[in-house]
This record gives structure tokens, sequence and C-alpha cells, in this order.
């Protein structure tokens, strides 16, 4: 709301000022002006916000980290109401108090917008493909903020990065969140888990949120499309700690494949 607010004011205040400069405007130019003003306002705010990207640390670190995090969010809270899409979310209250690891089915790109957005209270970083981190003014804004590369393609590096998320929620008391899945599910259908997800729980030793996300539409034009988003369950740390990554894995995906079943 705060870039809607100031995208706003800043839109009629300039196209006030054409007005004043030339008043026998008719109401028509002024009704374009608007809107013309807002798509500049908004085209400047990307100018900067790239010129501030082009600042931050090539690599993580802590000194960043919220400020990148709220701005990511504030952007968030601008982009989707644009984009059409509304949030839905149900089961936060028995999220753990103590850092864990959320795990999620994956079936649209804005899987980690409405997440963020809906878990904004919490700290909460994605492992995410290394393509995300080469968006220009957008990833170095991800990797200030502790979200994670993940090359599945490279096992030694893939470990790398399991072994940092691990260490992230444990030192520094992040959530994170990561799709067991590995890429995103084009036909709605749940895929099959990577089970060396779960390694990172169980190094970390923390408790497993297992969150489900489905999408609904109207049909009606213009409508909203709501993301629905639901914790499941928490496999607290003492059963991440007594099961193996398959056990852990098999009872994450049996609950979102169970949600999926009942739309």
């Amino acid at each position: 709301m705060l870039l809607h607010f100031l995208f706003g004011t800043v839109s009629i205040a300039a196209t006030a000022l054409v007005y004043i400069g030339n008043p026998t405007l008719s109401w028509w130019w002024i009704c374009l002006l608007l809107p013309a003003a807002y798509i500049a306002v908004f085209a400047i705010s990307l100018l900067i916000l790239w010129g501030i990207s082009l600042l931050l640390p090539r690599k993580d670190t802590s000194v960043c980290r919220t400020a990148c995090r709220n701005t990511i969010l504030c952007w968030l809270r601008w982009l989707l109401p644009i984009m059409g899409i509304k949030t839905n979310a149900t089961g936060l209250d028995i999220l753990p108090q103590e850092p864990f690891l959320l795990v999620c089915n994956h079936v649209s790109n804005f899987d980690p917008m409405v997440t963020l957005l809906a878990l904004k209270n919490t700290h909460l970083a994605f492992v995410s493909k290394p393509e995300n981190f080469r968006i220009p003014a957008v990833g170095p804004f991800l990797r200030n903020a502790a979200f994670l590369s993940i090359d599945r393609e490279n096992p030694r590096r893939a470990l790398t990065a399991i072994h940092r998320a691990a260490e992230y929620i444990q030192t520094d008391k992040l959530c994170i969140g990561i799709y067991p899945e590995g890429t995103r599910s084009k036909n709605k259908q749940l895929l099959p888990f990577h089970r060396g997800s779960f390694k990172i729980a169980k190094l970390a030793k923390c408790p497993v949120a297992v969150l489900s996300i489905r999408y609904e539409t109207s049909g009606r034009l213009f409508a909203p499309r709501i993301a629905h988003l639901t914790v499941e369950t928490v496999l607290d740390a003492a059963f991440v700690a007594e099961n193996q990554t398959a056990t852990i894995s098999d009872c994450a995906r049996q609950h979102i494949e169970n949600r999926l079943n009942k739309k």
C-alpha cells in the first residue's frame, strides 16, 4: 500500500503542476496525464531500484538482510494486487515459534511471492534456482535477503546449498523455504519429492512446516485470482530426528496431496 500511496501522490502532484501550467487543457488530457504520470513514476522507481542493486554486496551479508527483505515485501504488496492476485492464508497459528524448514508444492511462478507476503511476520528466505539471481535489480536483493541458490544439476553445489541453508536456520535464526518437487508442476499434479531437500531439517535439527498452495479463479472478467495457502501440519523436531529423510518426505507429501485432492 505504501508504493500505491507514493506513486499515486506523486502522479497527482505532477498532473496538477501540468494543469496549473496549462489551465486551458481539457479534462480529457488530464485523464490521460494521470495514468501516464503513474507509469513514469513507476519507471523512475525501477531505475532507482536498479541503481541501488548495483551498490549491494555481491555476497549475502547480515547487515542488508532486513532492509532488502522489507524492500521485497513492499514491492510485493504493490505488485500482487496489480497482477490481480489475492492471498488467503489459513493455519498460520500452528507455525513454530522457532526457526523451521518450510516445504510446499509448486504450481505457479507466483508461489514464492504469495508465500512471502502471507508469512510476512516470519523471517523467511527461499532456496531458489540460479536463474532468479541473475535477474537485473531483483537478484542482488534476493541474495542480500538471504535467499540461496541451488543448482540441482551439480550435486556438489546442491549439497553445499543444503548445508548453508541448515546453517542459516541454526545460527542466523532464519526460516528456509524450499520446493521439494524441484520445479514447477505445469499440469498442477503433485510431482515426486526430492528427498534430499529434507536433509536441511535433519542437519538443522528443526521442525518442518508443510504448506499447500492452490489457485482459484471465478471466471468473471477482472475478478482476482485467489491463492489459497494452508499450513497443513508441522512435523516437530523430535519427529525429524527420529525418522529418515524418506519418511519425512513421504509424510509431508501425503499431507499436501490430501489437501489438493479435496478441491
